[in-house]
């Protein structure tokens, strides 16, 4: 299966950044939380007998994604999964930067 994922995001970052020589600077990401959106789908072609198309409808059936929102329809040339749901993250680091 192959598809497409769209998504928006925004967040908040909160950090510092410190002059360590003439042109050196440390810039320090403490914390950068975030939260946005998503949606997608996936598609596959493939020919299914009856038990093929019963054992993905299974295992379609059976995943736990949290928090989102999925509909799927499997038929004998293939399958279809179209989803969406909100994500959120995190995000810190240390860069160093070089003044010209």
């Amino acid at each position: 299966m192959s598809g497409k994922l769209t998504g928006i995001t925004g967040g908040l970052m909160i950090g510092a950044q410190f002059k360590l020589g003439n042109r050196i600077y440390l810039d320090w990401w403490i914390l950068g939380p975030n939260y946005g959106s998503s949606k997608g789908s996936l598609s596959g072609q493939k020919n299914m007998d009856a038990q093929e198309q019963q054992d993905l409808r299974d295992e379609l059936a059976s995943l736990d994604i949290p928090l989102t929102k999925f509909t799927y329809n499997v038929n004998s040339t293939g399958a279809t999964m179209d989803f969406k749901g909100p994500w959120a993250g995190l995000r810190s680091g240390i860069c160093i930067g070089f003044r010209f």
